[in-house]
């Protein structure tokens, strides 16, 4: 990747790239990970994106989108570590692939950008009220939704336990308290600032002049933000592992319980072990050939799923699993046996070998979507870590069996987390 300095606190990350029929870019604004930040920051990126100065729409916006060869953009949030981010997206065919030769898309979508963002529809000097509102009423009905999806919910609830008190336990999506206080004024005060303040890195893939895309860019940023980007925090700070494991029950209507186990690794992406331990978590439960899947769930059927998954940008592991509530004890043990049996050698090559497959090969496909590539190499940056899938896969490559079990008795468990069912589970079973 090659990264150009556009301006202070804007960068540049230019991935050449010739397989696809379309170009793709995405621009992230950085800024720490607050509460006071999320649901404001949620709602600029669904307001931007409903309306501007010269689409005054989402159904203008649509038919210049469709104009322009189905021209596909898009606006979110999320969070890595302590770090929140409004991403924005877009994808656009190339200009060899269309029907008139003096067209220029890349141009086109550089305006999209522009128009979106730096020239959004105000009424009174903030937004419009009409949209926010809209805006504010989507977002609230998303929030409360999420205990729809349990297994998404017990994955947050387990999160806010297992970093209570710190910032990763805020939700990027926003709370529903905060969304009263907001209104058009002081959304848009809001967004001058992320203008001004976030830092923004760019990370373009395909085929164009890297120093000439540097150059517009600049231009966008320059004629419309008087810039004065701010100092954030580190992006991976692990917290300790609390000295007696928490344990949390919470019972609810469900024909499945939940059980949620939150670990703290204190490895990060940065971190020489880091491979080491993307290894260990596909051993313990990243995959059909892992202990979890084959033990806990086929020989002992104690659950209808068990998966772990890791957070290298924070330093923790979860592992999620589906069960009867009445084998709450026994499918906790059986988990725990499963990461006792690794942290004391007992890995067989060929689980370490189907491990460092599965690994790779999910590293590979990144290079078969943009969108993925892009978040990618946008994480990294922000760790200051600017290495390459490529370089990744060389690392799980190089790694033994004895650095995955060295680096598996690191991993201590923090939280348990349990969704009870009651008695329409007991009425299913």
């Amino acid at each position: 990747m090659q990264r150009i300095n556009i301006s202070d606190g804007i960068n540049l990350g230019y991935i050449h790239q010739t397989k696809f029929k379309t170009n793709f870019f995405k621009v992230c604004f950085c800024i720490d990970l607050e509460k006071e930040y999320t649901t404001k920051l949620s709602l600029v990126a669904g307001t931007l994106m409903r309306a501007s100065k010269n689409y005054p729409g989402i159904s203008e916006i649509n038919n210049r989108l469709d104009y322009l060869y189905d021209m596909n953009v898009s606006s979110g949030t999320f969070k890595r570590g302590e770090r929140l981010f409004l991403s924005y997206e877009c994808d656009f065919l190339k200009n060899e692939f269309l029907p008139d030769a003096n067209e220029n898309l890349l141009s086109e979508a550089l305006g999209m950008f522009r128009e979106l963002f730096f020239n959004p529809y105000l009424v009174d000097g903030g937004f419009d009220k009409k949209i926010l509102d809209s805006e504010k009423t989507d977002l609230a009905n998303s929030i409360k939704s999420l205990i729809n999806y349990k297994n998404a919910y017990v994955r947050e609830k387990c999160i806010e336990a297992l970093c209570e008190g710190e910032k990763y336990s805020i939700s990027e999506q926003g709370s529903l308290e905060d969304i009263p206080n907001i209104d058009e004024k002081n959304l848009y005060k809001f967004y001058k600032w992320l203008l001004e303040s976030a830092r923004v890195e760019i990370v373009f893939i395909g085929e164009a002049d890297p120093e000439k895309l540097a150059e517009d860019f600049g231009k966008i940023f320059g004629e419309n933000t008087k810039r004065n980007p701010v100092k954030i925090g580190e992006t991976f700070i692990t917290g300790k592992t609390k000295e007696n494991v928490l344990q949390k029950t919470e019972e609810m209507e469900v024909s499945q319980g939940k059980l949620a186990l939150g670990f703290r690794t204190g490895v990060g992406v940065t971190n020489d072990d880091s491979a080491a331990l993307s290894l260990f978590a596909e051993v313990f439960g990243g995959s059909p050939m892992s202990k979890l899947f084959m033990n806990v769930r086929e020989k002992l059927s104690l659950c209808y799923y068990c998966r772990a998954s890791l957070d290298s940008y924070k330093g923790i592991m979860l592992v999620l699993s589906g069960i009867q509530s009445k084998n709450k004890d026994k499918s906790f043990d059986a988990i725990m046996k499963e990461l006792s049996d690794i942290q004391n050698g007992n890995i067989t090559q060929v689980e370490f070998e189907a491990a460092k497959l599965s690994l790779v090969n999910t590293y590979k496909t990144l290079d078969d979507s943009p969108a993925a590539l892009s978040a990618w190499y946008i994480s990294r940056i922000f760790c200051e870590s600017f290495v390459s899938p490529d370089e990744i896969v060389g690392k799980i490559l190089a790694a033994t069996v004895e650095d995955v079990i060295e680096v598996s008795k690191k991993v201590k468990l923090d939280t348990v987390y349990f969704l009870k069912g009651s008695d329409m589970e007991e009425a299913a079973e």
